[in-house]
């Protein structure tokens, strides 16, 4: 049979720019090379090899306790709400951080309107990160004879975006929602560059720094008129942009001061300078023009003298001879002279009051019937002051009986879900914990609090991983177990 291979090359890709109204970019730190608070430390070979087998695509998980008022931490699968992605289209970053240490970073995208209000709204707090843990399964561990111990393979599952009760097994994992930092255009641009578009870039380090100007003409608004962010770019390159540029770019678009550079459209600091002048000759450089040309200025450091003696001083000075050479009209000269006359009135009113105050020489005298009618008011409110405290302790009292119920319930649902997520261990780790062991930690169990249940689960899960004979096979145990931190009192997950 005759086989024919077929080559496919694909000259270019538009990829759909993904970020709009509903989706919010994220960058995460899932996972640093070395120790952690498992004892189970992880090579950045390991973690690379499973991150570009099995990371891309994978879902962004996190769980909204309406009681807590904040996110939990890791939850059964069937539990666990998807609020986003990670993105397939990228190249993942394993940086050099704290301690001489690597860590991976990857990119993802949240379901804004899909997520629930409070996730989001928790993002968009201070610092807009929050902590993350990985949810993994592991395929083997580092051979048993040797003295290190560690995880040797794994795949990813998701990363859970952590609550304020939690903190990660790896230290410093967390997801930083890019919407609101100043680092959204640099990975916009770098996972969803519109190649028909060229990038502004007004920085004096990138300007051109010519010793003359020409009016590039032709040269310049054709090749923006092309792009797709061409408004932006026309608005940007010339202070003035008439209606009807495209079909009479020449003569709509007015005082050029840009050149394209690399592929981006900066500054020329000698066009800046020409066009400043030209628009004061002609007298424009008012308003939204004399505003866009002095920020120019001010990106580049030129001497700014000439705004504030011919423009700046001139306005305010024109101003105040306006207000100054303004004469109060007729009806407003009548109206003061009125309002001069009624306050004239009333302050010799007044000092006949104090005149007449100081020839009597003394407070007026209180008679019986006035005295009585006090006594009265005073009987009156205090009936009415003890009437509201009654009904406060009434209220006090009713509130102290419901909060004991609610407090009775709290603590017998705790205990409910206490066993119930102990046992539920017990069943996951029966295959390798030996019954002794198994005995010792059921004593244990019946001594903690609720408080406390993540770190027994993850003591016992743990202890379970030194009994698992065969490192070669996977293991279906999910390393999504969370602990408390005895130093800040938060629980851990991966």
């Amino acid at each position: 049979m005759l086989k024919r291979l077929l080559e496919f090359e694909i000259q270019d890709i538009n990829i759909e720019r993904l970020i709009d109204e509903t989706t919010a970019l994220c960058e995460f730190r899932i996972i640093t090379a070395g120790s952690n608070k498992h004892n189970l430390p992880l090579s950045i070979e390991v973690i690379s090899d499973a991150a570009e087998r099995s990371l891309r695509g994978k879902p962004i998980l996190a769980t909204y306790s309406n009681w807590k008022r904040d996110l939990e931490g890791h939850k059964r699968p069937e539990d666990s709400d998807p609020i986003g992605y990670f993105i397939e289209n990228q190249e993942f970053e394993y940086r050099d951080v704290e301690d001489n240490k690597k860590a991976l970073f990857a990119k993802g995208l949240l379901w804004k309107r899909y997520a629930s209000k409070q996730i989001i709204s928790i993002f968009e707090g201070e610092n807009h990160s929050k902590e993350v843990s990985m949810e993994i399964t592991i395929k083997s561990l580092v051979d048993d004879n040797d003295d290190s111990k560690g995880i040797s393979s794994f795949d990813f599952l998701g990363v859970v975006v952590l609550g304020g009760e939690y903190s990660p097994a790896s230290e410093n994992s967390k997801a930083t929602l890019l919407t609101f930092s100043e680092l959204k255009d640099k990975y916009e641009t770098l996972l969803f560059e519109d190649r028909n578009s060229i990038k502004i870039n007004n920085t004096r380090e990138s300007a051109v720094n010519s010793k003359s100007w020409q009016n590039p003409g032709r040269k310049l608004y054709s090749g923006l008129l092309e792009k797709s962010n061409n408004k932006s770019l026309l608005n940007e390159a010339y202070l003035v942009v008439e209606s009807g540029y495209k079909d009479r770019p020449s003569e709509s678009l007015k005082y050029p001061h840009h050149s394209i550079k690399n592929n981006e459209l900066v500054v020329n600091v000698a066009g800046v300078q020409a066009s400043f002048q030209r628009a004061c000759q002609v007298g424009v450089a008012t308003g939204e023009v004399l505003a866009h040309i002095k920020k120019h200025y001010k990106e580049l450091n030129l001497d700014m003298s000439n705004f504030a003696t011919n423009f700046e001083e001139k306005e305010e000075n024109t101003l105040e001879d306006k207000v100054m050479m303004e004469e109060p009209k007729e009806e407003e000269k009548f109206e003061e002279k009125e309002v001069e006359k009624e306050e004239e009135k009333f302050e010799e009113k007044e000092e006949e009051k104090e005149e007449s105050k100081k020839e009597e020489g003394s407070e007026p005298v209180k008679t019986p019937e006035k005295e009585e009618k006090k006594e009265e008011d005073y009987s009156l409110k205090y009936e009415e002051a003890s009437k509201q405290i009654e009904e406060y302790t009434a209220k006090f009292t009713a509130q102290e009986e419901e909060l004991t119920n609610l407090r009775k319930y709290k603590e017998d649902r705790e205990n409910q879900d206490k066993t119930f997520a102990i046992e539920q261990t017990f069943a996951e780790v029966s295959e390798y914990l030996p019954k002794d062991e198994m005995d010792k930690f059921r004593a244990e169990a019946d001594s903690i609090q609720f408080s406390e249940v993540e770190s027994f689960k993850n003591k016992v899960k743990a202890r379970s991983l030194d009994f698992a004979k065969d490192t070669t096979s996977t293991s279906n145990a999910r390393m999504a177990i969370v602990r408390e931190n005895e130093t800040s009192k938060k629980e851990w997950g991966w």
